[in-house]
């Protein structure tokens, strides 16, 4: 699924619903091969997009079918290398993080927009994408952990893959306002 955003102050600022060849402020990434495609690719410009993408491959039909197939990884990364500037993208494993922070894969769409987010990339407010979460009303606790988890991960990715070695035998674990 590709989903066309556009960002504007005024409604009437936005002149078209999908975004031009060439035009994509941001591309975020939540499924590997879909970010890696022709018609994601087309959207993006070198020195213009930024990225965060999730290294995650949620599997084809055509890879459920053919248990050979494989995803081509390298190939795939090296074309959206080769698009983007190194500056401005962020590979991560998204899908691994949010499932073992939240216990849940899905979380991993809100946890790339965090880290988008706390990059810079987004020109919106943090009040507006929580109001934005809690409009949409599907899983908005989760959601906002998510994103928050997001923020820290871009922030300090070091400690949040410490707090995810350590072992969860403790009782007294920190919650995500005493840790942020």
């Amino acid at each position: 699924v590709v989903s066309h955003v556009r960002v504007a102050r005024q409604q009437s600022d936005i002149l078209a619903v999908r975004i031009p060849a060439g035009e994509a402020d941001l591309l975020l990434g939540c499924d590997f091969i879909v970010a890696c495609g022709d018609e994601t690719l087309a959207k993006v410009a070198h020195g213009r997009t930024h990225a965060v993408l999730n290294r995650q491959a949620t599997p084809t039909s055509d890879l459920i079918g053919n248990p050979d197939a494989r995803v081509p990884r390298e190939s795939l990364t090296k074309r959206v290398e080769a698009e983007i500037d190194a500056s401005q993208l962020l590979w991560l494993d998204a899908t691994r993080i949010a499932t073992e922070l939240m216990g849940d894969s899905i979380a991993s769409n809100c946890f790339l927009l965090g880290v988008a987010y706390q990059a810079g990339w987004l020109p919106v407010s943090d009040e507006a994408l929580n109001r934005a979460i809690e409009l949409n009303g599907v899983g908005i606790d989760m959601n906002r952990q998510a994103f928050a988890w997001g923020r820290i991960w871009q922030a300090n990715p070091a400690k949040v893959e410490v707090l995810l070695k350590r072992d969860t035998q403790f009782q007294d674990e920190p919650t995500l306002d005493e840790l942020i």
